[in-house]
Formats: structure tokens, sequence, C-alpha cells
């Protein structure tokens, strides 16, 4: 799977598969994903994390239900703000999930489950005038995805919790 890191377009169409390695999702560059006429009934969790992911072709399977996050930044990157409100006052469950929503500190673009919270360093002095001592204050960010946090340039810090 190492050599396959920088893949862009991946066509399984016709195979009979009946699940989708998990391993699949460490992709993450992958632009399209053709699964069509397979025995699929179900997509792994983490195909949401999947950022650069344009296109997903699953006519003719089996499956009954998107993951959440795949579908969430499906509907917060291709819809403009009035269609989402339109949407919220018929169907309040999709409101709910939306809430939640988190915008990544890298991409800019809006994911659901945070993948890695970061931290950055402000420096005050620069921003504002203060007499305070405190003249760098950490500030809380969040990123979507391993590509966000590898990419250079720049200034957020991972945070490991137990």
């Amino acid at each position: 799977m190492d050599r396959l890191l920088e893949l862009k377009y991946l066509y399984v169409n016709n195979n009979q598969l009946g699940s989708i390695p998990n391993k699949l999702c460490l992709l993450q560059h992958l632009c399209e994903l053709h699964l069509a006429n397979n025995n699929l009934k179900l997509l792994p969790h983490d195909i949401g994390y999947l950022t650069n992911l344009k296109k997903l072709s699953l006519p003719r399977n089996q499956i009954e239900e998107l993951p959440e996050e795949i579908t969430a930044r499906y509907i917060m990157d291709e819809m403009t703000s009035n269609t989402i409100n339109s949407i919220f006052k018929h169907y309040s469950e999709v409101k709910k999930i939306l809430e939640n929503a988190s915008k990544c500190a890298v991409c800019g673009k809006s994911f659901l489950n945070t993948w890695l919270e970061c931290v950055t360093f402000v420096d005050l002095t620069r921003k504002i005038r203060m007499t305070s001592p405190a003249r760098v204050i950490p500030v809380r960010a969040f990123l979507c995805s391993y590509g966000c946090f590898n990419k250079p340039g720049h200034h957020y810090y991972g945070i490991a919790t137990p």
C-alpha cells in the first residue's frame, strides 16, 4: 500500500467486492474512486477523510447509507448558504449534524469529525497594544486530514492527548 500513496484515480468496478479495506482510506491524494457493480453494503467510516476525493462512483451496489462525514462534506462544499438554509427548514436532523462542523485551519474546507487538534502561537504584541506579561498565547485549531497536516508553510503543531 505504501507504493500507492500518490494514487489519484482508482477503478475497481465489476470485481464482486463485498467490502473495501480500511487501508484504502490512507490514499490522501485519491481524487476519483470508482466502485460500480460490486457487492458493497457499506463504506468504511474513514472514507470521509479522503479530502481530495471529488468523485465517488457507487452504482449497482447495495449501499443503503453513506458515512456521515462524506455526506456532510459534500453538502458543505457543494451547496450555497441559501440552499443549506432551505434544507434546514425541512430537515432539522441535517441541521443538528452540520452544527458540529469545523473548518480546517489549513485548507479552509468544512468537516465534521476532527482529524487532528492543533495549536498555533500568536504574538499579541504584533496584533494589539498591551501591558500584560503574556505576549504569546496558544490558539486552538483543527485540521481535516493528514494531507493538510503535512502541507508545508503552516505553523500548526499537533496536540497529543492520552
